[in-house]
């Protein structure tokens, strides 16, 4: 949308809405009740690499999903589930897969201590139940 086409569509609006926030809609699935906004803290013409270009500021970061991560969060919320259960079960996963990295490497740091000769019989017992 260029500028002429926003200042037409708020130009059409009845005169009582001059006084309505302006608030930007953003994508927020499983809501309930009115739809997902954020306020506008600034509208100012851009300049350098922004020039050519009117720029609008929300109160509150926005972030740019990728397609796979709003697929992910619309799943999760489509199964009962919420973003921040998302977002803790991601943490989750990845700290498994450190720890499993982890582990991995304590055990083969083990092997070579045991195949050096200097691993006593109660650490060789310990990795062959491992």
């Amino acid at each position: 949308m260029e500028l002429q086409e926003a200042k037409e569509a708020l130009d059409s609006l009845h005169p009582h809405k001059a006084s309505a926030p302006l608030r930007l809609v953003i994508h927020q699935p499983g809501g309930i009740g009115g739809t997902p906004t954020v306020g506008v803290k600034a509208i100012h013409a851009g300049f350098d690499w922004d020039s050519n270009t009117i720029l609008i500021y929300p109160e509150e970061q926005l972030t740019r999903l990728t397609p796979d991560e709003v697929a992910a969060i619309t799943k999760s919320v489509s199964k009962g589930q919420s973003w921040h259960s998302y977002q803790q079960f991601k943490k989750y996963r990845e700290q498994l897969a450190e720890a499993t990295e982890e582990i991995n490497r304590l055990r083969a740091e083990l092997g070579r201590y045991q195949n050096n000769g200097r691993g006593n019989a109660k650490t060789r017992n310990y990795q062959s139940r491992c």
